[in-house]
């Protein structure tokens, strides 16, 4: 049986937009509080979305860090935010 690409390069198209949503909303509000703004604009988000952020996080961790997905997908988003001011 092959792998779906599809349903792979979709979903990393959606966690992709989620983030740079995320992202502009940090920067619209001046980034000085990533954190605080990343948490706010998570609890925005649809149940579906924080799942398919926090499974992208479960596949790159694994079983290691079950139980903070959810904190880790927050610093992901957090970390693109920083590495997109760094280069710019």
């Amino acid at each position: 049986m092959g792998e779906n690409t599809y349903f792979f390069d979709w979903a990393e198209e959606l966690i992709d937009s989620i983030v740079t949503s995320i992202c502009d909303a940090i920067s619209k509000e001046g980034g000085n509080n990533p954190v605080l703004i990343v948490e706010g604009e998570y609890e925005k988000l649809s149940p579906e979305k924080k799942f398919l952020l926090q499974y992208f996080v479960a596949l790159c961790w694994g079983e290691k860090h079950k139980g903070n997905y959810e904190a880790l997908a927050k610093q992901n988003i957090v970390d693109v935010w920083s590495a997109i001011n760094f280069i710019q």
